[in-house]
């Protein structure tokens, strides 16, 4: 422990490591999951409530601005509308969802660069391109799936079969999403958000 206490000397809470990546990175965490800091805990805060709707921000956003578009249409397309309420409702029904997985991972572990007691919003997407560069099973297989979500119990191979599948339902409904979107949605933070997304999906299936 006093090598990490070097690390993190402004650290008051015990910290640990937690796993290192392929690259040689090693992320930490603080023991007590129920004490992070509070920065860093709200926004762990922010992503829990994500992840327990299966749904995160930008996805959210936009399905309800497909919906408030075509609200404001001379003649809503119920079908679309539809469409968008049931994928909605479909990923409530997920075991897990990865993306949420992957962005509460990047608030609850923090590698050697980082001060624990504050949450880099910009850097945490860079860790979690890091997180997404391991195989997927692989990395859910180690630390996050206990921390995060101890209540699932899954296998090697049935967390892989079921990740793949989600594969494949993410990139139909990211498909989807930008089919329905307007001109003016690609103006907002989230649309660049889920764009980059859509590029992994494609690129993790290919």
């Amino acid at each position: 422990m006093g090598e990490i206490k070097d690390i993190f000397p402004q650290a008051t809470e015990r910290i640990v490591e937690a796993f290192t990546l392929k690259d040689g990175t090693t992320f930490y965490k603080f023991d007590d999951f129920n004490n992070i800091p509070c920065d860093r805990g709200f926004h762990a805060l922010s992503f829990y409530n994500e992840m327990d709707m299966r749904c995160d921000r930008a996805l959210l956003l936009a399905a309800l601005s497909i919906m408030r578009n075509e609200l404001n249409s001379d003649k809503p397309d119920k079908i679309k509308m539809g469409n968008v309420i049931s994928s909605l409702e479909e990923r409530v029904n997920y075991i897990l969802e990865p993306e949420c997985l992957y962005n509460l991972a990047s608030v609850v572990y923090f590698d050697a660069t980082e001060n624990p007691y504050r949450f880099d919003y910009k850097y945490s997407k860079e860790k979690v391109q890091k997180f997404k560069s391991e195989e997927m099973d692989a990395f859910f297989l180690r630390q996050p799936i206990r921390d995060l979500m101890p209540s699932i119990n899954l296998s090697g191979g049935d967390l892989n079969l079921f990740l793949t599948i989600m594969e494949k339902i993410n990139q139909q409904q990211l498909k989807n999403l930008f089919m329905n979107l307007s001109s003016e949605d690609k103006s907002k933070e989230w649309y660049s958000i889920l764009n980059l997304r859509s590029k992994e999906e494609y690129n993790l299936a290919r």
